[in-house]
């Protein structure tokens, strides 16, 4: 059993929920953010950990079991081609993002950070990657960038 989200964990259970014929160009983990009606297809009642895979045509969520994180408690392909509308945003602290998006039958948002505890290599250039890959879906125009802090009179 696992302590920490890890390389080895994140490719086999993003291989079990990997569409037949697609391959990943992105792989890191994230914090599934949302309400208890959005969580329960996932097994869980509040925000959850999870595996993020984002293929040519899909974005791949491997939920994690809280008990034991070597274990997926649930899995979500959303084809990204079904998605009305995609929006990706700094958060408040530094190398944090939210991504929120919306298809006819669902809407989830997702914390994705380049840094942290877990023990996956290249954190920070997946995050990028897949934020850079989701904003370009949404439409022209980058991040929202930080807002500007007042100087002291």
């Amino acid at each position: 059993m696992a302590w920490l989200m890890n390389d080895a964990d994140r490719d086999r259970l993003l291989a079990d929920a990997c569409p037949a014929g697609e391959s990943y160009t992105a792989a890191t983990w994230g914090t599934l953010l949302g309400s208890a009606a959005r969580m329960l297809a996932l097994g869980a009642a509040s925000n959850t950990y999870c595996y993020v895979g984002l293929t040519g045509h899909s974005l791949v969520l491997a939920a994690v079991n809280p008990m034991d994180i070597s274990r997926a408690s649930g899995r979500l392909v959303v084809p990204l081609d079904t998605a009305e509308r995609i929006r990706v945003s700094r958060g408040l602290l530094p190398g944090r993002y939210i991504v929120r998006l919306r298809t006819a039958n669902a809407a989830l948002r997702l914390c994705l950070t380049e840094g942290g505890l877990a023990r996956v290599s290249g954190q920070r250039q997946a995050v990028r990657q897949i934020c850079s890959a989701l904003q370009s879906l949404a439409g022209p125009g980058a991040l929202p960038r930080a807002k500007p802090t007042c100087a002291q009179s």
